[in-house]
């Protein structure tokens, strides 16, 4: 084989189809085996469509080009009937309705013919008609070495200890004894409010194969969660009281190989929303979501207590891909932590090291070391 044709399945970490392979395979049996070409369509916001018939029926493939969520376009969900099918690359079924990921192929099957004719084309809008560079070509990027920044060059990075002992049960969130709290190397940054009097936070994390457990305590008098939908999406949870972490998968400071995430309350129930993860699409992972991704309400836990909130996150290993745990080789997980304070007036934000709010450097990240 070569560094770019690796044949249909992987050996790590599960013999399974490579999701090139997957995505290939859904394609070509969704596609039809005779076609003819009826147009493309620029939708604006970077939605495009492509219409072929194909199998004596409509066969439309819709995506973004724009590195963010949309939703599909009205005039696109006009043309659906009872017999339409509308799955994601990997053939899914996907409801019309729900919010849509950037970069992602979505096909729609069988809608009215009638319907979908009527939509206005725009010729040459989204295809390249030439098959001219830059759109189609093989070319590698460069490759550049990253040498990974060693802890002992960056004295100013906050580190603390992975827990020795679990601080929660990743089944029932039933909290352990036995283990210690991080409270110190908190850093105030005034956004909309000054700190208020008694704000203040802890946490604990620890780090094993099965994955990352972290729980944070707030002390907030006033806590200050979205309702009545006034935040329109999951990713703008931390408009509102909520926490921010983030790790470098590879420990090598580049921003394309971080995770971030977010964690709060989203339409009334507790939701860690994974918005940043490294490009690894090439494999075909069990268990591993991509960047943009709301992930299992099994994994989130968020608790009102005497004196504020208590966050707490169970993250499970494949999650956490490509940064993989080693107990005899692992030496550190670069991570940061950030809580975002509201109390109906904007956001101030209260760091643990850095890296996530004024800007997304993962060099500036500090670090849970296990050893």
């Amino acid at each position: 084989s070569t560094s770019h044709v690796m044949g249909l399945f992987q050996q790590f970490p599960y013999i399974e189809p490579h999701k090139g392979a997957v995505v290939a395979y859904n394609f070509m049996n969704t596609f039809g085996t005779e076609y003819t070409f009826e147009g493309e369509y620029d939708f604006g916001g970077g939605q495009k469509a492509a219409y072929v018939y194909t199998d004596n029926e409509p066969f439309v493939i819709v995506w973004n080009s724009d590195d963010k969520a949309f939703y599909l376009d009205e005039k696109l969900k006009s043309t659906f009937d009872e017999d339409t099918v509308f799955t994601d690359f990997e053939g899914k079924t996907v409801s019309p309705d729900e919010q849509l990921k950037p970069k992602k192929a979505y096909f729609i099957k069988k809608n009215n013919k009638e319907l979908m004719d009527s939509l206005e084309k725009q010729p040459d809008s989204c295809l390249n008609n030439n098959f001219v560079r830059p759109y189609y070509n093989c070319k590698m990027p460069e490759f550049a070495t990253v040498e990974a920044p060693s802890i002992d060059n960056l004295p100013d990075v906050p580190t603390t200890q992975s827990t020795p002992v679990k601080p929660f049960n990743e089944k029932t969130f039933a909290m352990n004894e036995g283990f210690e709290w991080t409270s110190d190397n908190w850093k105030w940054i005034t956004q909309a409010e000054e700190r208020p009097a008694g704000y203040d936070a802890k946490f604990a994390a620890h780090v094993d194969k099965d994955g990352l457990y972290l729980v944070v305590d707030v002390t907030d008098s006033k806590i200050y969660t979205p309702t009545d939908g006034n935040i329109m999406f999951v990713s703008d949870i931390w408009q509102c009281d909520s926490i921010q972490f983030a790790f470098d998968c590879l420990g090598t400071g580049d921003p394309d190989q971080r995770a971030e995430f977010q964690v709060g309350i989203y339409n009334g129930k507790p939701t860690l929303f994974k918005h940043v993860a490294p490009n690894v699409e090439f494999n075909m992972l069990s268990g591993w979501s991509s960047g943009n991704t709301t992930l299992s309400e099994d994994y989130v836990r968020i608790e009102q207590t005497s004196t504020g909130i208590r966050y707490k996150v169970f993250l499970p290993g494949t999650e956490m891909f490509p940064f993989q745990y080693s107990e005899n080789s692992t030496e550190y997980l670069r991570f940061s932590l950030l809580i975002n304070n509201n109390d109906g007036n904007g956001r101030s934000i209260m760091e643990w090291s850095s890296g996530i709010g004024d800007s997304k450097d993962p060099k500036l990240f500090g670090a849970i070391k296990f050893k």
